[in-house]
């Protein structure tokens, strides 16, 4: 699966709004034909986002519809049944490439309607994004929230050219890891999420392979709770745990990795194992530092994490520079060839990465 590929449930939202723009005698698709039919598909993350953060689906309703009853010349000469035909607003065009911005940040290589919401919530200043912020939504909420249900959302019915679906889903270990991580950052005071509260987090879950790892690497699990403890400085914050937590930097690497991991592996899931990875191939973060001090190295967490599952490393070398390179040139050209008419600067942008790339690209022969 290459590129940025919208989920069904996507598609589906995005040919309901058209739907829903014809419905409230429209002639475009704004970004408030966007969340109304997120809202009434009802069944994807986005939706389980918004009722996660307590958020009163049937006012966001009707404060959308409110507004859009109060603009001037609403349905003049509006006849056009719900179609392709309909265009798209700039600002909800914005929302299509928010989304692709998302996924990459995130390193999904798939648009959920959870990485939806949060394109509406980036482009700030729709009828959608003004309506959720008044309804309390912010951004690092929605995102937080989206990363405990990633994976949820049925990929496209597609494979990647290697047979393997290009999404990566949490096993339900790994989300109940990330939700100890948010437990351990309130009880620690802090208001963030660190690489530290993910592997206090794993060993405080302690049933999964890697916490067996630790435990066949002769890790004292006490020893490193201490350190992880005498490495951070305890906050002031109070002991909320919630989705309003962000995750640092650093944290967000920890999952990209652990993603990364899953895909040279050759596995369809991200498990505690690669999670644990992720965190040892960060590099800089409390955690990384932590294990290494405890002598745990990557080559013997990964040796034992195929130990005990009981597999090989996929035979070959590992994958060349150059097949990175022709995988981030398809993700920025199916970019221009998913968002209709994006603006000029990002055309730049991407000119210009692209022309990067094709200079890396032969050096890399």
């Amino acid at each position: 699966m290459n590129g940025y590929n919208f989920t069904d449930r996507v598609r589906k939202v995005l040919q309901m709004s058209r739907e829903e723009a014809a419905r409230l005698g429209q002639r475009y698709v704004g970004t408030e034909h966007i969340l109304l039919s997120m809202i009434g598909e009802g069944e994807g993350v986005g939706t389980a986002v918004l009722i996660a953060l307590d958020i009163d689906l049937k006012a966001i309703k009707r404060k959308i519809e409110e507004t859009v009853d109060a603009q001037p010349g609403r349905g003049e000469n509006a006849v056009r049944p719900a179609g392709p035909d309909l265009p798209y607003t700039s600002r909800a065009k914005k929302v299509l490439e928010m989304a692709m911005s998302e996924a990459r940040d995130l390193s999904c290589r798939y648009i959920d309607t959870g990485i939806l919401l949060l394109g509406l919530l980036r482009e700030e200043k729709g009828i959608a994004a003004q309506v959720l912020t008044a309804a309390g939504v912010t951004l690092d909420r929605a995102r937080a929230e989206t990363l405990k249900l990633a994976g949820s959302e049925p990929l496209p019915n597609t494979e990647s050219p290697g047979g393997r679906s290009g999404g990566y889903n949490f096993t339900d270990r790994v989300r109940k890891i990330l939700h100890l991580a948010r437990e351990e950052a309130a009880r620690l005071g802090h208001e963030y999420v660190g690489t530290e509260h993910i592997l206090l987090g794993l060993v405080r879950e302690g049933e999964g392979v890697a916490a067996a790892v630790l435990t066949n690497l002769n890790v004292d699990v006490e020893e490193l709770e201490q350190m992880i403890e005498q490495r951070v400085t305890k906050g002031g914050a109070a002991r909320v745990v919630g989705p309003d937590l962000p995750y640092t930097r650093g944290a967000k690497k920890v999952l990209e990795l652990a993603m990364a991991e899953t895909r040279e592996l050759d596995h369809s899931y991200v498990g505690s194992e690669h999670l644990l990875l992720g965190l040892l191939r960060e590099g800089a973060g409390v955690a990384a530092e932590v294990l290494t001090d405890l002598g745990v190295t990557l080559e013997e967490a990964r040796a034992e994490t195929l130990r005990l599952l009981g597999t090989e490393m996929p035979s070959g070398p590992p994958r060349p520079r150059r097949a990175e390179i022709l995988d981030r040139m398809r993700v920025l050209v199916n970019e221009l060839l998913g968002v209709p008419g994006p603006d000029a600067s990002r055309l730049r942008q991407l000119a210009m990465e692209l022309s990067g790339l094709l200079d890396d690209l032969g050096r890399a022969q």
